[in-house]
């Protein structure tokens, strides 16, 4: 098909043009094709030239006016001959057809339960349970419940209401001495540094994926270790860090401050020394 080019899109010998106020015109050119005659219906060929011309015609203007939505050129030969033949409506006539028995309301409403029910069936599963086939699934999914398939974000863990406001609050107390005494603050913490090697089966993405509309927030998976082994803790201060191994004093804190005081630092280089003290309470 040629592009318009400059406003023009030439067809053999007729020039199909915009004019200034939006409107169609061509413009037939006297060649040896004699598209004159045919369209002047002065000629000697036979009536189908015509029609051709017409028809070719009618598709080169339909795309210059519907550049995104226009229909093939063999679909405009088939409206042609259709309104030649005495059609005057463009939608869809009635006509008699086998009911359908697939795509139904009860059956969409049942896909509509089934889904809320378990969102990562799938098509399969469900034509097996609505008895009927693939492709009606799939219609009832995209077109009548607006579904689609997405998969699983991915997070380190799943916290509860409760992990968030411990964490919410061990945030705020932080907060809160840092405002009061400053960068001093900062200097007198310590936190530590833990290996943890997770066991656990992760999930793929085609089995984490779920059905959701468009305006529905992902779903998240997180994982679910069912056994974990603990490989070491490191000290980690503004001065450098220290190995030992303090399980114990951070099984149950949710802040990670150890020394309040510059000068302890210098006093947990060893680990056991450092661990056997703070269980005697000498270290604050």
């Amino acid at each position: 098909m040629e592009t318009e080019t400059e406003g023009h899109l030439p067809f053999l010998d007729i020039d199909i043009y915009r004019r200034p106020d939006g409107s169609l015109g061509h413009r037939v050119y006297r060649k040896s094709t004699h598209t004159n005659l045919y369209l002047n219906a002065a000629f000697h060929h036979h009536p189908s030239n015509k029609q051709a011309a017409l028809s070719t015609l009618v598709h080169r203007a339909r795309a210059l006016c519907y550049v995104e939505e226009c229909v093939s050129r063999t679909r405009a030969f088939e409206w042609c001959k259709c309104f030649r033949e005495g059609r005057e409506r463009v939608k869809n006539e009635s006509h008699d057809r086998r009911p359908r028995t697939s795509v139904t309301e009860p059956n969409i409403d049942r896909a509509d339960a089934l889904i809320r029910e378990n969102r990562s069936t799938t098509i399969k599963e469900l034509g097996a349970m609505l008895s009927i086939s693939v492709g009606s699934v799939e219609d009832i999914m995209k077109y009548h419940l607006h579904y689609r398939k997405v998969n699983a974000r991915w997070v380190q863990r799943t916290l509860t209401d409760v992990n968030k406001m411990v964490r919410m609050q061990a945030a705020s107390c932080l907060l809160q001495q840092f405002e009061d005494e400053g960068e001093a603050f900062l200097k007198s913490i310590v936190t530590t540094v833990e290996t943890l090697v997770h066991y656990f089966i992760p999930e793929s993405q085609q089995s984490s994926r779920e059905w959701r509309h468009t305006s529905s927030p992902k779903p998240e998976s997180a994982e679910e270790p069912f056994g974990r082994k603990s490989d070491g803790n490191v000290l980690l201060g503004l001065t450098g860090g220290y190995p030992c191994r303090l399980s114990d004093r951070y099984q149950n804190s949710q802040c990670s401050l150890l020394l309040r005081h510059p000068g302890n630092r210098r006093e947990v280089k060893d680990p056991i020394q450092a661990e056997e003290r703070w269980k005697a309470g000498s270290l604050p």
